[in-house]
C-alpha cells in the first residue's frame, strides 16, 4: 500500500461512495409509525384566514384514512391515500361544500392504528 495511485484509487472510491450514499440519503422520506404525533392544520379552519384551502392531516403513516362525521354521527367523507399528508377538501361525500360546525374524524391504519379528534370549520 505504498504505491500512492492505490491510495488515490481508495480515496477516489471512497469519496464516490460517500456521493452515492448522501444521495441516497436525501431521497429518503421519513415516515412515522403511528398516529400519536399527527396534526390537523388548520384547526379551527376559518373562512376568512383559509379561503380554498384544505384542512391537512400530518405526517401519517402509510395506508391511512380518515373518516369524517357530524358531532350527530352522520358519515360526511372518507379520505384515504398512501401518503404522509391527507388534505380534506371541506366537502361532503356529494361535493357539496359543508357547512360552519364542529366535525369529528377517526383515523384508522392499515395494522388498526386509530385516532381521534375534531375539526372545527368556521365559514
Amino acid at each position: 500500500m505504498n504505491d500512492p495511485r492505490r491510495w488515490f484509487g481508495l480515496l477516489l472510491a471512497m469519496a464516490l461512495g460517500l456521493i452515492v450514499a448522501m444521495r441516497a440519503a436525501a431521497a429518503v422520506t421519513l415516515v412515522p409509525s403511528d398516529l400519536s404525533g399527527v396534526r390537523v392544520l388548520p384547526n379551527p379552519w376559518r373562512g376568512d384566514r383559509h379561503a380554498g384551502g384544505p384542512v391537512l392531516f400530518n405526517p401519517l403513516t402509510t395506508r391511512t384514512t380518515v373518516k369524517i362525521y357530524t358531532v350527530s354521527g352522520r358519515w360526511v367523507k372518507t379520505v384515504s391515500g398512501n401518503g404522509s399528508q391527507l388534505a380534506w377538501d371541506l366537502t361532503n361525500s356529494s361535493g357539496e361544500r359543508v357547512a360552519s360546525g364542529i366535525y369529528l374524524y377517526v383515523m384508522t391504519t392499515d395494522d388498526g392504528a386509530k385516532k381521534k379528534g375534531q375539526i372545527v370549520v368556521i365559514k
